[in-house]
């Protein structure tokens, strides 16, 4: 089976890489420090940042299920059922 990708995805996929790139480059211009980066220059609203520690400690652990859930069915689709060596047949 092959995947491919039209002229349409491309586009797409540039569009998306080059703005992630953009924004990190004007974000990265306006810090000045360590702190500014990782408090955000201390701008952050209160419930923003409280916010913040549940949601990520409920999402990351389902992205990361999900991944290997999607990872297994991915290779076991692709390699398909690999006999085994180890097993003997006597009759």
């Amino acid at each position: 089976m092959r995947i491919g990708l039209n002229t349409l995805d491309w586009i797409v996929l540039v569009t998306y890489f080059v703005a992630t790139l953009g924004i990190g480059f004007v974000f990265y211009r306006r810090t000045r420090n360590t702190e500014g980066f990782t408090a955000g220059n201390r701008s952050l609203l209160g419930w923003v940042c409280g916010l913040s520690s549940p949601f990520n400690a409920l999402l990351i652990p389902v992205i990361g299920t999900l991944i290997i859930l999607v990872l297994g069915i991915l290779v076991s689709r692709f390699l398909g059922s690999q006999p085994n060596s180890h097993s003997s047949h006597e009759t």
